[in-house]
């Protein structure tokens, strides 16, 4: 057994597999991208001298759209390289806006996996206008998912993960997504 996980289906749901399940997720993403690196560089040896190849980008658009296996396979590895960036900016107690690029790729694709877009907003504007979506299955405007990442950032980061340290490391609120409010002597989101 290669000790990433032990027997039972909760296994990865305790605290103590937080680093194996990290782990287990790093295995899965790589030897999918090695298999899939594998299979393009077949392509290419198989290409006459003749053709040009197709670009590895437009090789994997053109097996997405024949085989809905490859497609899983590459949307697998797509969710699973977002994922693990997430991962890894919480666990430095880092959110960067590179970061926040793969969260909004993330957020698109929850919405509409098939939607190519780069950002919320043009995927706000594409699922209105193109698929007449209703306002309330749209993913939010970029400027809201911020506030909220930012939140769920600090919440999650920067006060859960210090619950159990003596001395905590102190982050202003108001890089967070936060606003001090005189009115009710607190912390309030905007």
């Amino acid at each position: 057994m290669a000790e990433i996980g032990s027997s039972g289906v909760d296994s990865f749901l305790k605290a103590s597999h937080v680093g194996r399940t990290r782990h287990a997720h790093q295995i899965s993403v790589s030897a999918l991208h090695i298999l899939q690196e594998k299979v393009y560089q077949q392509y290419v040896d198989s290409i006459q001298d003749n053709e040009q190849p197709l670009s590895q980008d437009e090789w994997r658009a053109k097996r997405r759209n024949e085989s809905p296996y490859f497609k899983f396979l590459d949307n697998t590895i797509q969710y699973e390289t977002l994922l693990l960036l997430f991962i890894k900016s919480l666990h430095g107690g880092l959110f960067n806006l590179y970061v926040f690029d793969a969260i909004q790729r993330f957020v698109v694709l929850m919405y509409d996996r098939t939607n190519n877009s780069e950002t919320v907003d043009q995927a706000r504007k594409f699922l209105y206008t193109k698929k007449s979506r209703e306002i309330e299955n749209i993913p939010p405007t970029k400027a809201a998912l911020l506030q909220h990442t930012k939140r769920a950032v600090y919440q999650g980061c920067h006060i859960w993960c210090q619950t159990l340290f003596v001395l905590q490391k102190q982050v202003k609120p108001s890089d967070w997504g936060y606003e001090w409010s005189t009115k009710s002597n607190s912390w309030m989101s905007y």
